[in-house]
């Protein structure tokens, strides 16, 4: 077997987004791979463009030794967090990512550090705001 992500979009509003991204790994680390597109949800705005998404909160269930990590794509990736155990944090008003970085895409990124060879996951919930220009 090869490793599988899925991803599912729990609610797509005019404001707020909900997704959850599940990882199984047998083989090897997550490579940093866009499971969190703008493609994936409404843009609400008829008179702007859906740029990208504020972080608000994540809850997060990882197994044991492993680590997630969440990005914002961009030719050097900005850090959203990293994640282990099982927990959830929340940021008021939330993170914002830097859309004008070089490479800049709206896109969420995540990836997976310290896999061993044992089948590991992780299940990533993100609550997010719908950036808009």
């Amino acid at each position: 077997m090869a490793n599988a992500t899925y991803v599912q979009v729990i609610s797509d509003g005019p404001r707020n987004a909900i997704a959850r991204i599940t990882a199984i790994l047998d083989t090897s680390n997550l490579a940093a791979t866009a499971l969190i597109t703008k493609a994936m949800f409404t843009n609400n705005e008829p008179l702007k463009t859906l740029t990208g998404f504020r972080v608000r909160e994540v809850e997060f269930s990882v197994s044991a030794g492993n680590i997630a990590v969440l990005e914002w794509e961009a030719t050097t990736p900005q850090l959203i967090g990293t994640f282990h155990d099982s927990n959830e944090v929340c940021w008021s008003p939330g993170l914002v990512p830097d859309a004008s970085a070089a490479g800049y895409t709206g896109s969420i990124l995540a990836r997976s550090l310290n896999w061993v060879a044992a089948v590991q996951s992780f299940t990533l919930t993100l609550k997010m705001i719908k950036l808009y220009s």
